[in-house]
């Protein structure tokens, strides 16, 4: 017996959500899939909250650095793979190129960029 593909429900087997959100609360395990989904999503407040987990940021910095990297987002997809390029260079030891890649994504600089810098450091060792 052979399958044979009908035109007219072409396409209609693998069709995704374009509007999809994640929910509207306070993550329980905060991750950096979990920031991507808030930050393609819109909702800054959440990606927010969970870059405060995870960086060990205050609320001020954690909403600006969310609010930043979703602005770079809207102009460039490419921004998530210069964010994955801060784990790389921190593995590398170029510490001052994951300072500069942590400015070009969050836009932080100073002790909250150093803070952003120790917590993936702690989280890779």
């Amino acid at each position: 017996m052979k399958f044979k593909s009908d035109p007219k429900n072409a396409g209609k087997l693998l069709k995704f959500p374009t509007n999809y959100k994640p929910p509207e609360e306070k993550p329980k395990e905060a991750n950096f899939a979990m920031f991507a989904f808030a930050i393609v999503g819109g909702q800054i407040g959440i990606a927010a909250q969970i870059l405060e987990q995870i960086l060990n940021l205050d609320e001020k910095n954690a909403y600006h650095a969310a609010e930043y990297y979703h602005a770079c987002y809207q102009k460039d997809h490419g921004i998530q793979s210069r964010a994955m390029q801060i784990r790389i260079l921190i593995q590398q030891g170029d510490n001052n190129g994951a300072l500069m890649a942590i400015h070009e994504c969050f836009g932080l600089q100073g002790p909250p960029a150093i803070t952003v810098l120790e917590s993936m450091r702690a989280m890779l060792s």
